[in-house]
């Protein structure tokens, strides 16, 4: 079983334990609440104000069609049914992750992640996940081995990744020195090239033997990530935050259908069938290579965009796609493509027929066109292109420099900013143990974000 423990400052007993199995009548029941969870322990009472308590959910849930979501198990092709020819995997996703764990899916709400102890047959000797190995100890009567890894975050438990497989997995490896948080790049990375103190962190590509991926491939997308880390680094004028993590790691895996990759922060999942040899574009006139290097600096840009500033879903992938192709066109020797205001537009909401869709800001403003998405269904084709059209709409009036230099600026005060402020006090887990404040991690709710996209653009 896979045991996921979460800690957090909390009135209430010092041991709760909740079990949460998600059925299939349970998914389908539309009384469902797939928002926050009410947790309620014994005694909170008669516990001071900010108690530490453990709160350990045990959780076993069934990936559905229509959901794609939850932990689960891949099996490999050509072997038997047998646990231990699966390989398991977290992508826990909207509807699942409501139920694995007790506060909502959403980036509002990030909150520090620890896999504490996890018991894998020993035969599973490849072990990925956010935060780094703090321990290993072999059960020889159980022929299992169980490990421990260190704090990662804040973020959200959608962010959450942990992936293991029953043989070893193929992969490249580089470094890569990524600018530490410290009060000299307080006015940005471009004001102080080459003299900015850096962390060096292992860089990793991996993939499945049975995956077939050529070794030119993992090699390819090894480079570009690098170079899509140096580039976003430079795009926000902030470095790649790690949020405790200490390495980089992307998996070309068995991931879900429909799904082409998620942001899990520092061991990236994207889907193996992307990069499979003979691999075809899915649409839209581009090129396979094209849409892979597009797919890695999507997954990227949400470190910054998503898991270190939280947005709401349209906002930050709507941002996110719009990066992913001018960045992309830059990374692949392209001229970075313009987004016409007649493109871009978006037809009002109930438009039909010949109603013209070319409408200006002015008109529409973009506020109307990013639409909260619905409950449970935050990650769908059409939620993506809505957000899509809306973030291009802007870039389309205002232009690709004053977007990047509005973004540029909300990731300085949001992001840069409060982070110097921690590192130089030691860090999350010193605040911690000392008993100091650790500030929330910075939200923007669509307003805000639009408002501070305006002001600055302006």
């Amino acid at each position: 079983m896979l045991s996921l423990d979460k800690k957090q400052k909390k009135k209430g007993n010092m041991n709760n334990k909740s079990s949460t199995a998600a059925s299939n009548a349970a998914v389908e029941n539309a009384s469902v609440d797939w928002g926050s969870k009410l947790v309620l322990f014994e005694r909170c009472d008669t516990l001071p104000l900010h108690s530490e308590v453990e709160l350990t959910v045990q959780f076993t849930g069934t990936v559905q069609a229509f959901d794609h979501g939850g932990i689960y198990a891949a099996r490999t092709e050509g072997t038997s049914n047998s646990a231990e020819d699966r390989a398991l995997l977290t992508h826990l996703e909207v509807r699942f992750a409501r139920c694995a764990f007790p506060c909502p899916d959403d980036p509002q709400y990030r909150l520090d992640w620890q896999l504490k102890s996890v018991q894998l047959p020993d035969s599973y000797t490849a072990v990925l996940t956010n935060g780094e190995e703090q321990g290993r100890r072999a059960l020889t009567a159980q022929r299992a081995v169980q490990r421990s890894f260190a704090p990662c975050g804040p973020l959200p438990a959608y962010s959450f990744s942990f992936a293991c497989f029953p043989e070893p997995l193929e992969e490249v490896a580089s470094t890569m020195a990524i600018p530490e948080f410290a009060g000299g790049i307080a006015e940005g990375l471009q004001s102080h090239a080459g003299t900015i103190p850096c962390a060096t962190i292992p860089v990793r590509v991996l993939a499945r033997r049975q995956a077939r991926i050529p070794a030119a491939t993992l090699e390819r997308v090894l480079h570009i990530t690098k170079e899509a880390v140096a580039t976003l680094q430079q795009r926000f004028d902030c470095p790649l935050p790690l949020l405790q993590c200490r390495h980089l790691d992307v998996l070309l895996g068995p991931t879900m259908p429909f799904i082409s990759g998620m942001e899990h922060h520092c061991c990236i999942i994207l889907n193996e069938t992307m990069y499979q040899s003979g691999k075809k574009a899915s649409g839209g006139g581009g090129s396979a290579e094209a849409e892979q290097t597009e797919l890695i600096i999507h997954e990227l840009a949400h470190h910054w965009m998503g898991n270190a500033l939280g947005l709401p879903f349209p906002v930050k992938e709507g941002v996110c796609q719009v990066l992913e192709q001018c960045i992309g066109d830059t990374l692949l020797g392209k001229p970075m493509r313009k987004f016409k205001p007649d493109s871009a537009a978006v037809a009002p909401a109930g438009a039909t027929g010949n109603q013209d869709a070319a409408v200006s800001t002015k008109t529409n403003p973009i506020s109307q066109m990013i639409q909260a998405a619905e409950k449970g269904h935050e990650f769908t084709g059409s939620s993506y292109q809505q957000a899509l059209k809306a973030i291009r709409h802007f870039v389309a009036d205002r232009g690709f420099a004053v977007f990047e230099r509005s973004l540029r600026h909300i990731v300085h005060a949001q992001v840069l900013l409060p982070t110097i402020a921690v590192e130089e006090q030691g860090g999350t887990q010193m605040l911690r143990c000392v008993g100091g404040d650790v500030p929330p991690p910075p939200y923007l709710s669509t307003e805000a974000f639009l408002r501070s996209m305006k002001l600055l653009s302006s």
